[in-house]
């Protein structure tokens, strides 16, 4: 799959690496020009001293890259989000998956994540499905935020999906409750997805 990673820190390098060593398509997007073109240059990142990027991994400034992806993975800082959104709201084509991973407050305003979700609400209204993703082994608080949020989504009328890889979840019991409820969050493995 075709995925932009929107976000050039060590976190969005990480979940970049990550996604290319599986085979995925992946253009790493920088706020500025100068730190693509260092990327590309060094295959390096300052922040990830000793891990090679590899030739697949595209590096660019322009966020015209996520028009033809099938996925796009938001890492900004969280002080960017906002304004990241609404920049990319322009490019992105029906269909197109729409992953955040980015946490904190925005320094400058202050403004906590919680307020920074309009953006991400006009992605999810702009949005023909949505996947909701926690960390690698999820627990009580990452799966049940998931869960509420999918229901959100729902009352938005879209159809969403929380993505939990249950051999190694540690809310096994509450997926297997919510599985049970007839207007549950919908489970989903990690490996089908990009499906």
């Amino acid at each position: 799959m075709k995925i932009t990673v929107v976000g050039s820190g060590g976190w969005g390098t990480a979940l970049a690496l990550l996604l290319v060593e599986n085979g995925h398509d992946v253009t790493l997007w920088s706020h500025r020009p100068e730190k693509a073109e260092e990327l590309r240059r060094t295959r390096e990142n300052p922040m990830l001293k000793g891990v090679t990027l590899p030739e697949a991994m595209h590096f660019t400034a322009d966020l015209a890259c996520v028009a033809d992806c099938g996925a796009v993975l938001m890492v900004t800082p969280s002080y960017a989000v906002r304004e990241t959104a609404a920049k990319l709201r322009a490019f992105l084509r029906p269909g197109t998956v729409v992953i955040s991973a980015s946490k904190g407050i925005e320094k400058k305003s202050k403004t906590k994540i919680r307020s920074i979700a309009l953006a991400m609400q006009e992605l999810i209204e702009n949005s023909d499905q949505v996947f909701l993703m926690g960390h690698r082994f999820g627990d009580l608080d990452s799966v049940g935020s998931a869960c509420g949020l999918a229901g959100a989504v729902r009352l938005m009328q879209k159809p969403a999906y929380v993505v939990v890889n249950q051999q190694s979840c540690l809310a096994t019991q509450l997926i297997d409750r919510m599985q049970q409820c007839p207007d549950g969050p919908k489970f989903m493995e990690p490996v089908h997805w990009h499906r």
